[in-house]
């Protein structure tokens, strides 16, 4: 079966090296890896069904580092339902001076520091990139009187892409979460709404489940610098 490597021309001109990604629903790795480097990739990222096994083994075994399992979740969340667990509002350009700090922090988490081959500083200066686009196209909530979290989001065909979501350690399991995420949906007034976070974090995935999200996907996703391949 043919398989596609496309060209992430963003990530490549900020990273400073060719990068590809492509989408596996079996095993054809060996395929893909060929494709890549006929295509001159430096880096290719690889997303597959997390329950595709065999060919995460192989994408392991050919050099590529797995450097996440996430899961998508979905659903309709009526603002108007959601207790209002804490004071929110909706934040400026005012308010980004007090959440670089806080996107810094998020980003440590990210599937991008985990790639040894990626500059943590790169890394930060890319969420701070995604918090400028939420602050300008999208609506960033934070909570009202503390510095304690945020999150971020745009409009997508209709619905809402949750993109950024921190809460400190000290504020989690009293609401916070949930109150901002309230505070975005009821903004970009919708209802239709979508996130990703990793299959590890059980608090993320219980919160989103408990405003009425639900499991869509499962996914893995590997980083393979070409060079690193094992032929």
């Amino acid at each position: 079966m043919a398989t596609t490597v496309l060209p992430r021309p963003w990530d490549s001109t900020f990273f400073g090296a060719r990068i590809f990604e492509t989408h596996l629903s079996d095993d054809h790795v060996d395929d893909v890896i060929d494709e890549a480097a006929a295509a001159a990739a430096e880096c290719l990222y690889l997303f597959v069904d997390a329950g595709e096994v065999a060919a995460i083994d192989t994408a392991v075994r050919s050099g590529a580092r797995l450097v996440d399992l996430r899961v998508e979740l979905g659903g309709r969340i009526d603002p108007a339902a959601v207790a209002a667990d804490a004071p929110t509002r909706t934040a400026t350009r005012a308010d980004r001076a007090v959440l670089i700090p806080q996107v810094r922090q998020l980003s440590v988490e990210s599937r991008f520091a985990r790639d040894r081959r990626i500059p943590d500083e790169k890394v930060g200066e890319m969420y701070e990139i995604w918090l400028d686009r939420c602050l300008d196209e999208g609506v960033v909530a934070v909570p009202i009187g503390s510095d304690s979290g945020f999150v971020g989001a745009r409009t997508d065909g209709g619905g809402a892409q949750i993109e950024l979501v921190y809460v400190d350690a000290a504020s989690r399991g009293h609401g916070l979460g949930r109150a901002l995420i309230r505070e975005v949906v009821s903004s970009l007034a919708v209802s239709e709404v979508t996130v990703v976070t990793q299959i590890g974090n059980v608090a993320a995935q219980r919160l989103y489940q408990s405003l009425g999200l639900r499991s869509r996907t499962t996914l893995a996703v590997l980083h393979l610098w070409l060079h690193e391949r094992n032929l």
